[in-house]
């Protein structure tokens, strides 16, 4: 649903079959696009919640979780346990990703996974992540396709692992203060890729000009930040190609923002040296 510039979508999974026997059978999952809401209070009496908050205007986050305050930036996971109250109050619009498990698989997950005593704790480096993120938002749209559900279930896990491994498990301390701005705008442009990234308006709110920005992304990529998110929409196109059956050039080309179906069959073959119709029948044969 979506509500000038805001949207969500909302997936329930607790009735949809599933063809494997995984143990951590997944209950929902959410997507919000800047959302805004001036108080929001949850008490998770009926779920174990995993909520990922990816992107606001605002810095900081507050929030109280069981009474106690924290402030974090974002972006940052929140682990919602069974009877806990969150309470948060905001001015700004957030994107947000999360998911969800039955009550009684918190004490199962809790046992084979090493969840940290805080239940709030910031993402450095959202490579990995995102990739998940965009796998698991195109899967939403064909649940109740054969065998979509059990990979969803798996795809959840694999997520949450890799979030608890990064805080328990935390990669060398980044000391270069420019190095971490263009780590961070790197997770950007690899979350945001499919839409049209406003490069002046993304500089400003990190406090960079573009001079400078050009100067420390030279040392931090090789390729230039128009290359790396062509480069990000490309390999997503590959994805979307083999994970769709009926994908065609046209819609692919404009769910990735390019600027038409002939300029994406083009640049798709010069850095591939095939067609994306060519790279489809690879996977899927002839229609």
């Amino acid at each position: 649903m979506e509500s000038g510039k805001y949207s969500y979508r909302n997936l329930e999974l607790g009735r949809l079959p599933r063809l494997s026997r995984f143990p951590y059978p997944v209950k929902f999952l959410s997507i919000t696009r800047g959302r805004l809401s001036n108080e929001m209070v949850s008490h998770g009496k009926d779920q174990f919640e995993i909520a990922l908050r990816l992107v606001s205007h605002k810095k900081k986050f507050v929030n109280y979780i069981a009474g106690k305050r924290y402030d974090t930036h974002f972006p940052h996971v929140q682990v919602k346990e069974c009877g806990v109250e969150t309470k948060y109050k905001t001015d700004t619009r957030i994107d947000t990703f999360s998911f969800a498990y039955e009550p009684d698989l918190e004490p199962v997950l809790k046992k084979i996974l090493p969840f940290p005593d805080i239940p709030i704790w910031e993402l450095k480096n959202m490579e990995n992540e995102s990739y998940l993120i965009n796998e698991l938002t195109t899967l939403m749209e064909h649940a109740s396709e054969y065998g979509v559900a059990d990979r969803i279930d798996v795809l959840c896990f694999e997520l949450l692992e890799l979030l608890l491994f990064d805080c328990n498990y935390p990669r060398e301390a980044e000391k270069d203060f420019y190095r971490m701005k263009m780590q961070t705008i790197a997770s950007y442009f690899q979350l945001h890729c499919r839409e049209e990234i406003d490069l002046p308006k993304l500089l400003e709110y990190h406090g960079l000009s573009r001079s400078t920005f050009q100067r420390h992304w030279a040392v931090f990529c090789k390729s230039t930040p128009a290359q790396y998110i062509s480069d990000l929409r490309l390999h997503e196109a590959c994805r979307l190609l083999k994970s769709d059956r009926s994908a065609s050039s046209a819609a692919i080309a404009a769910k990735l923002n390019f600027r038409n179906p002939a300029y994406f069959c083009a640049l798709f073959r010069k850095h591939f040296g095939i067609t994306p119709m060519a790279y489809h029948k690879l996977h899927y044969g002839e229609e």
